[in-house]
């Protein structure tokens, strides 16, 4: 509980310094999204450099372990753009503030995918090109991101364009 109370704690942080919501915290992973309650210009912006704060949070996190001879924290992030539902879902005595809809089961399926291909991050070309939208290169908020291949998820019946963070030795913390 104790590794689980500091994980969570230390991407709260970085969640809240980008003004992210938290949505919930499922085992040892957190459900974060943007524009709730109230939508901003920048969202996806926010959202984008979230998860390289979070990549960068983990690295250091790492570092400190390495030196404690303790297991290093891997994580994996995943990101999309669209529309959601916002509200409280449940009964009268025990309602919860959520987001549900399609942007939020492809998000979640990403993060899966990160784990069988290699890959810290995966988003979908929507947010690269929201990101644009506003004046921004993905590409530069985050060094490494790169177009990857479009990629089958479950519930979608067409594949995902997505871009993958292809990272080099230096963001993954050798030789630190």
């Amino acid at each position: 509980m104790g590794l689980l109370r500091e994980f969570h704690g230390r991407l709260a942080r970085v969640v809240f310094a980008n003004s992210g919501t938290i949505d919930k915290y499922i085992g040892d992973a957190i459900m974060v999204h943007f524009g709730t309650p109230r939508p901003r210009d920048d969202d996806p912006i926010r959202a984008l450099t979230c998860a390289d704060t979070m990549l960068a949070e983990m690295k250091r996190w790492n570092v400190e372990r390495a030196r404690k001879d303790q297991e290093p924290i891997e994580i994996g992030i995943g990101l999309h753009y669209g529309e959601v539902v916002v509200g409280n879902i449940g009964h009268a005595q025990r309602l919860e503030f959520t987001v549900l809809g399609d942007a939020v089961n492809v998000a979640s399926r990403l993060e899966r995918l990160t784990r069988h291909t290699g890959t810290r991050l995966m988003i979908t070309d929507d947010l690269v090109r929201a990101v644009q939208s506003r004046g921004h290169e993905p590409s530069v908020i985050i060094k490494d991101l790169r177009p990857d291949q479009t990629r089958t998820v479950r519930g979608r019946q067409r594949p995902v364009a997505v871009w993958c963070l292809h990272e080099t030795a230096d963001r993954l913390g050798a030789d630190t």
